[in-house]
C-alpha cells in the first residue's frame, strides 16, 4: 500500500485501510502493468490532483488506461463520466475487474483505437511514451472540448526539447504545468 496523491491511497484487497487514508483505490498487484507505482503514473496522478483542485471536470478520456488507475482516480476526484481506452486484452480485463472492485459505475473501458473515438472530453489523459504521444497528437486534440485540458506524461527528460517541438498544442493553448519525477516528465496543456 502507498499514498498515490495526498489523501488517496492504493491498497491491496487483503490489507486494511490505513488510518490516514481519506480515499482508497483497491488494486491487487498482478500480471498486468499498473498499480500506480510507476513514475509516469505518479506524475499523471499529481497532474490530476492539480487540475481537479482548480475545478471538477465532468468528462475524462484516459488513452492507454492500462489497469485503470488514472481513470479511477479521476472518478475519485469527482469526474462523472470517464472513458478508458486500452488495446491490450489482459490490461483491459484487469481494468474492468479493478473498476468493479472499486464499485465505480461511471468508469467505462473500451478497446478501440483513439482515432475511432467520437466524443469530446473536458480532460484528455495520455500516459504513453513520448513518440506515440507525438504520433497520435491530432487524435488526442480532436477529443478535447473547446476549452478542454490535456494531461500528457511518458516523456523522457532527455527528449523534452524534441517533444515540445513536435507536439503542437491547439491554437490559444499553452503548457501550464511541467511535472518531473526521476527521468520522466509530464505536461498539462490548457487554454491560455
Amino acid at each position: 500500500e502507498f499514498e498515490l496523491i495526498s489523501d488517496v491511497w492504493v491498497v491491496p484487497t487483503w490489507r486494511p485501510t490505513p488510518e490516514k487514508a481519506q480515499k482508497v483505490l483497491r488494486i491487487d498487484p498482478g500480471m498486468a502493468f499498473g498499480t500506480g507505482t510507476h513514475e509516469t503514473t505518479q506524475i499523471a496522478s499529481l497532474g490530476l490532483q492539480k487540475i481537479f483542485s482548480k475545478n471538477v471536470l465532468e468528462s475524462v478520456l484516459d488513452v492507454g488506461t492500462g489497469t485503470g488507475v488514472l481513470a479511477m482516480l479521476a472518478a475519485l476526484l469527482g469526474a462523472s463520466n470517464i472513458v478508458g481506452l486500452e488495446l491490450d486484452v489482459e490490461a483491459r480485463r484487469v481494468a474492468r475487474e479493478n473498476i468493479e472492485l472499486n464499485k465505480m459505475k461511471n468508469v467505462h473501458i473500451f478497446d478501440h483505437q483513439i482515432e475511432r473515438e467520437k466524443n469530446k472530453y473536458e480532460l484528455v489523459i495520455a500516459n504513453i511514451i513520448d513518440g506515440v504521444l507525438i504520433d497520435i497528437q491530432n487524435d488526442l486534440k480532436k477529443c478535447l472540448t473547446d476549452s478542454g485540458t490535456l494531461l500528457l506524461t511518458g516523456v523522457l527528460s532527455e527528449r523534452e526539447h524534441l517533444f515540445l517541438k513536435e507536439f503542437q498544442l491547439p491554437k490559444g493553448y499553452g503548457w501550464v504545468e511541467r511535472i518531473a519525477k526521476g527521468e520522466w516528465l509530464g505536461f498539462i496543456g490548457a487554454k491560455q
